[in-house]
């Protein structure tokens, strides 16, 4: 095999690993070198780079923690094949749940990382451990500092309104015979959440010892996504609008 040919299999083996959610270079030898190739030889780099543009992708990051690739902004609004899409993360027979679901993704970033520094820690740390039930009440709490803050907070689609009502009045928490959360409780539906950031290789879920909560470690893939793909300002602004507090311009 060329030199040239080398290069373009292990960047195609790349381009695969950066696809591979749940692999990690810590524990993927393969993985780890070929990042260490990337990173040291021009013309591996080059072909990989090539691969991403020729797929209307974009380099988020490459470090010791993965290769992290979105698709380009403008291919998103024409459909691109490595687009996120809304059923990719879960069918919603109810609008409202869809609702709930964005606000609950939201709330878990800022509650991973309470602080835009905090996005700005090492790379490779893990975020503060999210378990369920102190997150559900966290959550709780702020729906219930939005009802109190939301006469002073019209919206300008009044059909939103009736949508805030209806995650306030969620019931917490009512497990059934076998322990199981019903759907329509709000601890069921930041299970599901955060089985979905789990799915994604985000988050590890721990498993719960006797007497302790449900608890799901946030990965330093998560931060990579956040501090990259969300739109911090509009994030943090989102939940100091529901707190009820206002910005500074």
């Amino acid at each position: 095999m060329s030199p040239t040919a080398d290069f373009a299999f292990k960047a195609g083996r790349l381009f695969h690993y950066a696809f591979s959610l749940r692999e990690r270079p810590a524990q993927n030898s393969e993985y780890a070198q070929l990042i260490d190739e990337y990173l040291n030889h021009s013309e591996m780099r080059c072909i990989f780079d090539q691969f991403v543009e020729a797929c209307s992708l974009e380099i988020v990051e490459v470090s010791s923690v993965g290769v992290f690739l979105c698709p380009r902004v403008v291919e998103q609004r024409q459909g691109s094949t490595f687009c996120f899409r809304l059923a990719d993360y879960k069918s919603f027979d109810d609008p409202h749940d869809r609702v709930l679901h964005g606000a609950i993704q939201l709330v878990l970033a800022s509650y991973v990382f309470p602080t835009p520094e905090r996005l700005d820690d090492p790379i490779d740390s893990l975020g503060s451990p999210v378990r369920v039930s102190e997150f559900v009440e966290h959550l709780d709490q702020l729906l219930e500092q939005f009802r109190q803050s939301s006469n002073r907070m019209p919206s300008d689609n009044p059909e939103e309104e009736p949508v805030w009502q209806q995650l306030r009045a969620m019931v917490l928490q009512m497990p059934t015979d076998t322990g199981r959360q019903p759907r329509h409780t709000l601890t069921r539906q930041v299970q599901i959440a955060c089985a979905i950031l789990e799915r994604e290789g985000l988050f590890r879920k721990q498993e719960a010892r006797a007497g302790d909560t449900e608890k799901f470690i946030p990965l330093p893939q998560y931060r990579v996504h956040v501090r990259h793909l969300a739109d911090h300002r509009r994030l943090y602004q989102f939940i100091s609008r529901l707190k009820g507090e206002t910005l500074n311009a």
